[in-house]
């Protein structure tokens, strides 16, 4: 996505684009919902960004079988707009006020869009609520789970026991959430509990994490230089193989090969190559589909708030101290340990150690902004704006261009410098 898809389209100024995660029992990703929001638009005009920048935007960087589901209204169905989607990885997701089992034109349209090849997905489902035949037409059931007391969420398992569609607990806020829906059957998962760490008693980090953290010391001491950060990478084997396979891939568009790591550390340069390392590391932390998402979340937030950190107000952190906040924000989930823990013996400076552990201050309302965006608050987002001097619409461009940027170099690929 380069920067003058950005502001192509004035429907879509102001919103943020966002790829909502649905996991399966192992943890892996299956697939993610498309949504934007983040200030008062048409639906129609939302839900055809969310066909345009959105779903270019959820499928940057992704496997080809991981599924996307995309939210629709009734017009948008009955007007055929999933035609522009192909068979196969897409379904289309319909709300509780999109139809019901009246609505003869939408179970029309519905059988139309099965024989297309699309499936179709169902949000907010509740069995009994005037929507159960379209459940029995649909591929994907999403039964809301939070703030719902155990016997509510076993009736609700219990009666939908009647229906063939995969189930996905929406709104699992937890670990303990999560084990308690898994049990009742559901096979898919979505909301904010993988994002936390999940707390075992007495458990110690291995010793290849502990490697890894060592690692990240290193790279985040005042006294590292280029020829120290050099001799770090060459000598971990797999730390040299991914920038020598990074160097060389089209990106750079080389014209000799890159066959060394001193090379490469000369063409990149220290703040590149030191940010890219430690990218590196926290990815390897968690090798999961979750571990991957984490990472890509990690790297997304750090590039938001060092794109955010250029606007307006005067910020205490510097641009890098701010993608260290954002990108480090997640290792206590990373590591399965209290952030505390996870930060103990990390040389971060003191500015970041207090947003990461939201101490108040400016560095937590900035973490509190990017956790406001991803779980769809939109007035908490535009609260959080409010307070930190950023505008609203200023933060929807930021974090669109940090998403296309972290998703292009959430592989093996290292951040490099671009004019913003």
């Amino acid at each position: 996505m380069s920067k003058n898809d950005l502001s192509q389209c004035p429907d879509c100024a102001g919103l943020f684009f966002i790829r909502l995660p649905v996991l399966d029992r192992n943890h892996e990703v299956w697939g993610y919902e498309v949504a934007a929001g983040g200030r008062k638009a048409d639906e129609k005009k939302v839900g055809e960004c969310v066909l345009g920048q959105g779903l270019q935007l959820g499928l940057d960087g992704l496997r080809e079988q991981v599924q996307i589901l995309i939210p629709m209204s009734r017009d948008m169905l009955l007007e055929k707009r999933y035609r522009s989607l192909s068979g196969g990885r897409f379904s289309i997701q319909l709300g509780p006020e999109e139809g019901s089992d009246e609505d003869t034109d939408v179970l029309a349209a519905l059988r139309t869009v099965r024989r297309d090849g699309i499936g179709v997905a169902l949000d907010r489902f509740e069995p009994g609520t005037g929507r159960d035949r379209l459940a029995a037409m649909a591929d994907i059931l999403k039964i809301p789970v939070a703030d719902r007391p155990p016997r509510s969420i076993i009736a609700t398992a219990q009666a939908l026991k009647n229906f063939s569609a995969r189930l996905v607990a929406v709104g699992v806020g937890d670990w303990e959430t999560f084990e308690g829906v898994r049990a009742l059957g559901f096979s898919y998962y979505q909301g904010a509990y993988y994002g936390r760490p999940r707390l075992e008693p007495g458990r110690q980090l291995s010793p290849a994490a502990l490697g890894k953290l060592r690692i990240l010391g290193k790279l985040l001491s005042s006294d590292q230089d280029l020829q120290d950060t050099a001799e770090l990478i060459a000598s971990d084997p797999i730390l040299s193989y991914r920038l020598l396979r990074f160097i060389n891939s089209a990106a750079f568009c080389l014209v000799q090969r890159v066959s060394s790591v001193e090379q490469a550390v000369n063409l990149l340069g220290f703040n590149v190559l030191r940010q890219w390392a430690m990218f590196m590391v926290v990815t390897d932390m968690d090798t999961s589909g979750k571990g991957e998402e984490l990472a890509y979340l990690s790297l997304l937030r750090g590039r938001f708030l060092q794109l955010c950190s250029r606007q307006g107000r005067s910020e205490p952190l510097s641009e890098h101290a701010m993608f260290l906040l954002g990108m480090f924000s997640l290792l206590d989930a990373l590591l399965g340990l209290p952030m505390e823990e996870a930060l103990a013996g990390l040389p971060v400076e003191q500015g970041i150690a207090d947003g990461l552990l939201q101490r108040p201050g400016r560095g937590s309302q900035w973490i509190a902004l990017v956790r406001a965006v991803e779980r769809e608050d939109w007035r908490g987002t535009g609260m959080l704006c409010g307070a930190l001097g950023l505008p609203p619409r200023v933060a929807a461009v930021s974090y669109l261009r940090a998403s296309a940027w972290a998703a292009k170099r959430a592989g093996c690929s290292p951040p490099r410098p671009e004019a913003d």
